[in-house]
């Protein structure tokens, strides 16, 4: 998450999973200074709303007399809001034995897992990744649309096959 140090609101950025909170950080103030460029492939609406003092996007707006922005990415402060540490113990996220775990990770869910190429390259690593999307949810669904500045849910990846057939019926 993000905090606007002159609007004192939360905004929420997305989640980040098999790095650092720092290396993310990173990615989004190269695409704020970036906002605006043609070339650009990171338009998020982090970027648009909040672009660096010194992008394009910024530019543009002010030869234009129209402002097209919330604010300035170096106005947004970086916070982790809720993250574990994966080089630390997190068995106790990811424990398979019914009833020792903190989430249900049942023979259905670990099947779907096994058979994802986008979530990681182990087991551990998926469930990390879903555990991970499951803090972006409940995020999602706390903070109003307007301080929500990830257009994507985060959990786009675990897109994969269903564990269940549709009933027609």
């Amino acid at each position: 998450m993000h905090c606007d140090k002159i609007e004192r609101e939360w905004q929420r950025s997305g989640k980040v999973s098999n790095r650092g909170f720092g290396n993310r950080h990173k990615d989004h103030w190269k695409n704020a200074k970036n906002s605006g460029l043609p070339a650009s492939t990171k338009q998020s609406k982090l970027h648009t709303e909040h672009p660096s003092k010194d992008s394009n996007c910024l530019r543009l707006g002010m030869e234009s007399s129209e402002k097209c922005w919330k604010g300035h990415f170096e106005d947004l402060a970086l916070h982790c809001s809720i993250g574990f540490d994966r080089s630390q113990a997190v068995s106790d996220l990811i424990e398979t034995n019914e009833d020792k775990g903190t989430f249900s990770w049942n023979e259905t869910v670990i099947d779907c897992l096994a058979a994802s190429t986008k979530l990681g390259n182990t087991m551990r690593d998926r469930q990390l990744c879903m555990v991970a999307c499951f803090f972006e949810l409940g995020h999602d669904l706390m903070i109003s649309p307007k301080f929500n500045l990830s257009c994507v849910p985060g959990f786009e990846a675990a897109d994969g096959p269903t564990p269940f057939e549709k009933d027609d019926q």
